[in-house]
């Protein structure tokens, strides 16, 4: 917070802080989560989502870690958009696929948005990205994430899209 305040002082440079100010310079957005990022994609809102993906790493989110919830984010989806398609209601899929009822009724309204197909592109974009930082082809270290966070912009265009 004291990192955030001295940043607006700067920034304002003598000026009143207003809200517009805030808004540009403060990093953190506390309703920032993946879960924010997931529904944002979800809705296939592309500048809320790279603003959010934006937000989420400089406040020191694991890159890493918000891949493997986009991809058990998708997986679910394309369970259920393939229950839905075999006409499935929310109740009955999550107690086939074993997950949160609250879960499955906001990823089943996702889903209608999708295509069975497109869902299936994304999750293999997702298992590319994954082999691709596992196998060296996206260089990634403690200090420089740049390829992989290049690849989940790339991602995030795809889905919203």
């Amino acid at each position: 917070v004291a990192n955030e305040i001295d940043k607006l002082l700067l920034y304002g440079a003598g000026k009143t802080i207003d809200s517009s100010m805030i808004e540009k310079v403060v990093s953190v957005n506390l309703s920032s989560s993946i879960f924010k990022l997931t529904d944002l994609l979800g809705e296939k809102k592309l500048r809320d989502s790279l603003r959010t993906l934006e937000i989420l790493i400089s406040s020191g989110e694991e890159i890493v870690a918000m891949l493997f919830m986009l991809v058990r984010h998708f997986r679910i989806m394309a369970q259920v958009k393939d229950l839905t398609d075999k006409g499935g209601k929310p109740a009955s899929i999550a107690k086939a696929i074993k997950e949160n009822p609250f879960v499955v009724n906001k990823i089943y309204s996702q889903a209608k948005g999708f295509s069975f197909e497109k869902i299936r592109n994304i999750y293999r974009n997702l298992m590319d990205i994954d082999a691709g930082f596992k196998t060296g082809r996206i260089k990634i270290s403690t200090v420089d994430q740049t390829e992989l966070v290049r690849e989940m912009e790339v991602l995030i265009t795809k889905v919203c899209l």
